[in-house]
């Protein structure tokens, strides 16, 4: 009886001792299955609009979008010298067009890089301050190449609808790019040629440098250290 009452208590100590840098993981907005196959651009050599339309469930809110990852195709010189501007709106009245209703940018990231520019790695970034969308609505996700023809990459595994492509008469889209595009709006849907979805993603959620799939790392506290000696010495009294 007193090893069981001896076990439970130093079981609460040690509780207390154990530090714990709890982690969330990550969740994210996707359309696409997760491989690229094509890329596009907008015939005339200027910057366009892809952008992702995400439809959030009510019962999902509030959402905190922490950072966007992308990915890039290798094609026609398009590499990681490229700049790229990133916009976030929000769609207030959620009903599937990205015309009505929107308001942003919400936020934005300028200048971003390609981290890898062969269609197999995402590229991710995080927001300078994290959005908090308390809903309801859906929240978009556009990318606008400022130096190269060629946008984010596509898969055309299973079109969902809902990633659309802004072409802009010259000089291409603006800043912010203008929703709907003054020259042609269109859906990635079976009527355009490459039918799909932008490798488009939002990030929700945050997580702890260094943990993975929501674990929680632990270490030693100095407390811990100084409980051994006396839990030893006890232990040997107890028998």
């Amino acid at each position: 009886m007193f090893r069981r009452g001896l076990a439970v208590f130093f079981a609460v100590l040690l509780g207390l001792s154990l530090g714990f840098a709890p982690s969330f993981a990550a969740t994210e907005l996707a359309l696409d299955d997760g491989t690229m196959e094509a890329y596009s651009n907008d015939g005339l050599g200027n910057p366009y609009l892809a952008l992702n339309y995400f439809l959030i469930e009510a019962a999902d809110f509030p959402v905190k979008l922490t950072g966007v990852r992308l990915m890039f195709p290798q094609a026609n010189n398009l590499d990681t010298d490229d700049t790229f501007d990133i916009y976030v709106y929000e769609d207030k009245d959620h009903d599937g067009n990205p015309v009505t209703g929107y308001e942003g940018p919400v936020a934005s990231l300028k200048g971003i890089h390609p981290q890898f520019a062969y269609g197999q790695r995402w590229s991710s970034y995080s927001l300078t301050q994290p959005v908090t969308f308390e809903g309801p609505g859906a929240i978009m996700i556009g990318v606008v190449n400022r130096s190269h023809p060629v946008n984010v990459g596509e898969d055309t595994g299973d079109w969902k609808g809902y990633s659309y492509q802004g072409i802009y008469n010259p000089p291409g889209a603006g800043d912010p790019p203008a929703i709907p595009a003054d020259k042609f709006w269109l859906v990635l849907d079976d009527k355009v040629t490459n039918s799909g979805n932008w490798m488009i993603r939002g990030v929700i959620g945050e997580g702890v440098s260094g943990s993975s799939g929501g674990c929680s790392a632990f270490f030693l506290t100095p407390m811990f250290l100084l409980l051994l000696a006396p839990l030893g010495l006890l232990l040997k009294k107890s028998r």
